[in-house]
């Protein structure tokens, strides 16, 4: 289960899901229409964002100066 996992909303999930800027991974199985995701899919797409997130805030840091 995803919003466990993160902490969120089911609709906050669907919005991931929904942003392609945001590259949320697909479901790897859909069955009875519930959706199915790879852990290793999901840890590579949190490093994404925590590289991400850290190089925008050496840039922000960098401009500050």
């Amino acid at each position: 289960m995803l919003p466990p996992r993160y902490r969120v909303c089911n609709e906050t999930i669907r919005r991931w899901k929904a942003d392609p800027k945001l590259d949320f991974p697909k479901p790897a199985a859909v069955i009875n229409g519930r959706e199915y995701f790879d852990d290793d899919e999901l840890q590579a797409w949190e490093e994404r964002r925590c590289s991400a997130r850290r190089r925008a805030n050496v840039i922000s840091s960098r401009v500050e100066k």
